[in-house]
Formats: structure tokens, sequence, C-alpha cells
């Protein structure tokens, strides 16, 4: 795991990459006291977090077999420190608190019962306004699990809405050198387990559903009724 002094200093380092940002009106940044501090924005903002670290801090990357980058990496960036590297994610979001996709929880487990990881570093930027500075936070994923959940269908580990709202209000959870990793991945296992109940549940209803439709129907030379498609002319 990375040492407290090393968390905050990334926190007070996007902190103030963020901090000139702002105070220099730009653009990007317009909306984000609104809910339309979409997708592009969110990008933008992500890329440009992770090339400050990257500047900031020695960096790895993951990669292929062929010697180039990988393209789906666990990690956004791969902070070096003590001989090891350290995966770490950058998240941001605007004033309306988000649910944002974290990782693969498929991917972040395997790792940890490799013994490739021991943690998982979680940057979150959030921005409250155009002309206000954000709130920074840098946690370990893996303190946070009670608050994440699984979605199934993308396969994606996602960090609550609550959750989000509050480590980037400051909540912190104090980092243990002598961590469970085995708790963690029974936890994660746990939720996999779960997702996947919900996404058969989801899945055995729809199919049932499409079932009951099937039945209905009424045969081929039944006239063709489209007064259920709220048809308009184009204009």
């Amino acid at each position: 795991m990375l040492p407290s002094a090393i968390c905050a200093e990334i926190e007070a380092v996007a902190y103030q990459y963020w901090r000139v940002q702002v105070a220099a009106g730009i653009p990007l940044l317009a909306n984000c006291d609104k809910s339309g501090f979409g997708q592009r924005a969110a990008v933008e903002v992500e890329e440009q977090t992770r090339e400050c670290l990257r500047r900031h801090f020695p960096c790895d990357q993951e990669l292929r077999e062929d010697g180039t980058a990988a393209n789906r990496s666990i990690g956004d960036v791969w902070l070096s420190y003590d001989g090891l590297a350290h995966p770490v994610n950058v998240k941001t979001g605007g004033p309306n608190a988000s649910s944002p996709n974290v990782v693969s929880l498929n991917k972040l487990a395997r790792a940890l019962a490799e013994r490739r990881i021991d943690s998982y570093g979680l940057l979150v930027v959030r921005f409250l306004a155009p002309s206000a500075p954000p709130l920074t936070a840098f946690v370990d994923l893996l303190d946070w699990l009670d608050l994440c959940r699984y979605d199934a269908g993308p396969g994606q580990l996602m960090l609550s809405a609550a959750a989000f709202a509050r480590l980037a209000e400051g909540e912190r959870r104090r980092q243990s050198s002598a961590r469970d990793i085995g708790a963690v991945l029974d936890r994660l296992l746990a939720l996999a387990r779960d997702g996947d109940e919900r996404l058969f549940h989801n899945r055995r209803q729809r199919t049932a559903s499409l079932g009951r439709a099937v039945m209905r129907f009424p045969g081929e030379h039944t006239p063709l009724d489209q007064s259920a498609l709220q048809l308009g002319l184009h204009r």
C-alpha cells in the first residue's frame, strides 16, 4: 500500500492543479454546477488529472506481451513506490452525486488473489461550481467495499452515489497495514454472486415476458396495428 504521506501528496497535487485551472476560468468547467456536466467534460478532466499525476510522480504502465500499452488496465496510472507499482483510478463528477463505474470486479479480485496488488487507489475530483476549487480525495477502494455494488451486466464494481459524495466531502477511513486481503476477497466474491443472481433473475423475468408476448401472437394474417407506436409526421 502507499504510505499516508504519499496519499496526501497525491490529493494535494490534484487539488492544486485544478485550483489553478478554475482560477483561469477554463471553458471545460463552465457547466459543472448544472446537471449538464457531461461525459465529454468528465473524460477530459480525468485525462488531465492522470497526466498531472504522471508529471509529479514516477509511474509505470501495464503492457501487453508485445510491449505495447494495455488498453484495459485495472489502473489508470500505476504509481511506483518502494519497488512496487500501485494502481490508481481517477473519477470526477459535478454537484449531483453519481455512481461511477470504477473497475472490473473480476480483474480486481484476480489481481488481489494472485498477489499482484494489495490496494486500489481511487482519486476523486468533484466540482460543485465553475468558480470554486474542487473537492479532492484519495482513498483506497478496498476500504469502501461496503458502499460498492456490482453490475454483472458490464462486470463493473461501482461506487455508490452516497459513498462518492461522502469521500469527496472529506470522509476518511483508516488504512491498515494488517489488512485482511482474504476478507476483501470474500467480500468481492459475495458481491459477484449477488450481482449474478440479480442479473439471472432479471433475465428470467424478461424472457418470461417475451414468452407471454409470443403466446399472444394472433397470426400473420391479422392486419398490422401501429397505434401503439404513436407515430407522427417528421418535421
